[in-house]
């Protein structure tokens, strides 16, 4: 009997739980239908933005009622510069003279009183200006608990971007500089939460290119250092800011991505010798292999030591480069941290990176990520080496050296190979799902 009752209840709270969600889903379609209806109408009253705000908040990823509550705003702004015009009809105060305006720039000239290096006051903002501010802000607002709540719905992300759009295009210079600096603040204080949020890094690099912006010159802050353009650069302190981020977390993958995306133009604006990008790209790979010893097993870390090995890799002198891809363009080559590393060089850098290799491997034989690196830049060291005999050949090297080097290379070129195969096998235990393709690449081997 009192299971039999237990049942009851629990068929009892069942179908309430039903009958409450049907409830709820009616009551959703019903503001989803009001707001379209009014939208339809062109009732862009500040009723049909909280009815926006309150669809929006049960649901971020209706992309449609973000379409409407931009329309929405846009009419506000609209409504906001009619103010100005308003303003400007009603006012009775006299135009300047044209000898006030020839010399604007005088103070004594226009009857003030001239005061040495004291800037110009900033002229006043506009009540268009206030109001659009104002609904700016108060939207910004509106964002932040959705934010917290779905930190990675795009959708938020993007409309906020369109905010602060709208900021460079609406208001004044020192009104729209200060938006585009606290959200420089608030992204920083949400990645100090989940760093590895990507959205908000793509969010981060957006602010910063705004504060970078020539046409707007929203960036005063005398610490940046200034391009040829006459535009504040924030590439140091954002580089900095990765450092910070890696040391924090090493799996923090946006981090080293965002590193990757700095370090061209970063160089380039260091005006970097030759011999401080080859000490720059050693300092770097010195700081991924302290990640690897560290932790093997973590995906971002390969990531970005491909991409550095990358850079050691010389396009070929024909149609394709070492890594099988076509000639790099001149853009491509500058984007190299060092543009013109010589076949020695890289083979010096790249046989040593396979002897760190090697030394991770022995400490740690069950990681696939070290077995697919080795089998990755092994081949490309073997084509290093037969270039390096080959400019042998043109003179730099004596014949008997000449000979004694080819002997050499097709040594280790063997001993390589064995060591592949090997590689092969353990990968065939560690990553079965891939099976096929290792024994496609064993099979190369032995051609």
């Amino acid at each position: 009997m009192a299971s039999h009752n237990v049942a009851r209840a629990t068929t009892a709270l069942s179908a309430q739980a039903r009958q409450k969600e049907i409830r709820q889903i009616e009551q959703y379609r019903s503001l989803v239908d009001e707001v379209n209806r009014r939208i339809a109408n062109k009732d862009f009253t500040g009723e049909t933005l909280q009815l926006t705000a309150k669809l929006l908040s049960e649901n971020p990823e209706y992309y449609t009622i973000w379409n409407h509550r931009r329309r929405i705003l846009l009419h506000a702004f609209d409504e906001a510069e009619g103010l100005d015009k308003d303003t400007s009809k009603s006012s009775n105060e006299p135009l300047p003279s044209p000898a006030a305006l020839d010399h604007d720039d005088d103070p004594a000239a226009a009857g003030g009183t001239p005061h040495k290096n004291e800037p110009a006051p900033p002229a006043s903002n506009t009540e268009a200006q206030k109001e659009s501010s104002l609904l700016i802000q108060e939207d910004l607002t509106f964002l932040l608990p959705l934010l917290k709540a779905f930190p990675k719905c795009y959708w938020i992300w993007n409309h906020r971007s369109w905010l602060l759009s709208q900021a460079t295009q609406r208001l004044s210079i020192s009104m729209a500089r200060t938006l585009w600096s606290n959200e420089l603040k608030l992204v920083s204080k949400l990645l100090s939460i989940d760093g590895r949020n990507f959205h908000g890094w793509g969010y981060r690099r957006t602010i910063i290119g705004a504060l970078e912006s020539p046409p707007r010159h929203l960036n005063t802050n005398p610490a940046s250092s200034v391009g040829g353009d006459g535009a504040s650069s924030m590439l140091e302190s954002e580089f900095a800011y990765t450092t910070q981020m890696i040391n924090t977390n090493l799996s923090n993958f946006s981090a080293w991505h965002s590193r990757s995306r700095l370090i061209p133009t970063l160089l380039e604006q260091r005006s970097a010798s030759r011999g401080e990008r080859v000490a720059f790209l050693e300092a770097e790979l010195g700081m991924i292999t302290n990640g690897l010893w560290t932790d093997p097993f973590d995906q971002s870390l390969w990531f970005y030591y491909a991409w550095l090995l990358n850079n050691v890799l010389p396009p070929e002198r024909g149609s394709e480069n070492i890594s099988g891809n076509s000639n790099s363009s001149s853009s491509e080559l500058k984007r190299r941290i060092v543009p013109d590393l010589s076949v020695h060089e890289a083979t010096d850098i790249l046989s040593r990176e396979i002897d760190n290799l090697k030394d991770l491997l022995d400490d740690t034989r069950d990681c696939k990520y070290i077995y697919v690196a080795l089998l990755t830049y092994t081949p490309h060291l073997i084509s290093l080496r037969g270039r390096r005999v080959g400019e042998g050949r043109g003179g730099l090297m004596a014949e008997g050296d000449e000979l004694t080097a080819g002997r050499e290379a097709r040594n280790e070129e063997v001993d390589d190979k064995e060591a592949m195969r090997a590689w092969l096998d353990e990968l065939m235990k560690l990553d079965p799902l891939r099976r096929g393709r290792w024994m496609d690449i064993r099979k190369g081997l032995e051609s």
